[in-house]
């Protein structure tokens, strides 16, 4: 059975996007949203970005329970904003809520501008008590490419890499839709642990150039981030600096999707 249901709303402008899209069972467990039409739902609005934001299910449980409970988050990755119940959404994650309607602003920011696009409706729910609540990641498995075999992973590491890897080039291997991308790290987000990625001058996505905020650690750790050229070198010599120093706990971070700039 489906955990979550996306409905269509009345708005007569996006009549044209699918009306009712199902998450988790025999569904998928995530959707994309946007103007580009490779998106599982093509929005025909033009302040809608390429890739506008994207739903998915995560997995989170009770602390001292074992039972696995399933919500949906939406990731906003437009310039522009997303909304939620006419209020922007929470970044990175935004935890969507029974009833909740997502939309965008059309143009100017006024009320009137607003379209809302889908309402979230939970197929089977139940009221939880939200200071109890841990999230944890999908996991990594449900993420895998379906064919072909996976690349080794690396040595494990004493602490997660911060900012002493700005500037250096890796390869970010996205197992969501299968692909790798060359990106040079540009900047570290101590708060979070995440590092932001920039692709320009060394790859593309759909012939343009984009941006990506990810947790660089965990896709190491699962093989999905290879250092080029000095910045092997560099992320080296740090690894086994690191060795003698006390492990650095972060909390757990979702992977974010790639980001393309327009």
């Amino acid at each position: 059975q489906a955990v979550v249901a996306l409905v269509r709303t009345r708005v007569a402008s996006i009549q044209s996007i699918p009306e009712r899209l199902q998450l988790g069972g025999a569904s998928p467990t995530a959707v994309t949203i946007g103007r580009h039409e490779e998106n599982d739902v093509a929005l025909p609005v033009r302040s809608a970005s390429k890739l506008h934001c994207q739903i998915t299910l995560r997995a989170f449980k009770l602390p001292e329970h074992e039972s696995v409970h399933e919500a949906a988050f939406l990731r906003d990755n437009s310039r522009h904003g997303t909304l939620v119940n006419g209020f922007p959404a929470f970044r990175p994650w935004h935890w969507l809520q029974h009833g909740d309607v997502i939309g965008l602003m059309s143009g100017k920011a006024t009320s009137d501008c607003i379209v809302n696009f889908y309402t979230v409706e939970y197929c089977s729910h139940k009221k939880l008590p939200g200071h109890m609540v841990t999230l944890e990641d999908i996991p990594t498995q449900a993420l895998a490419p379906s064919g072909g075999m996976r690349r080794p992973p690396p040595p494990k590491r004493r602490r997660p890499y911060g900012s002493e890897i700005i500037g250096c080039v890796v390869d970010v291997h996205y197992t969501d839709q299968p692909a790798t991308y060359r990106m040079r790290v540009v900047s570290f987000e101590d708060e979070t642990g995440w590092h932001r990625c920039d692709s320009a001058g060394l790859s593309t996505w759909d012939g343009e150039s984009f941006d990506d905020t990810i947790d660089l650690n965990t896709m190491y750790a699962e093989g999905n981030i290879t250092f080029i050229g000095e910045g092997n070198e560099k992320a080296e010599a740090q690894g086994a600096a690191s060795e003698e120093e006390p492990l650095v706990q972060r909390p757990p971070a979702s992977k974010k999707r790639r980001n393309r700039i327009g």
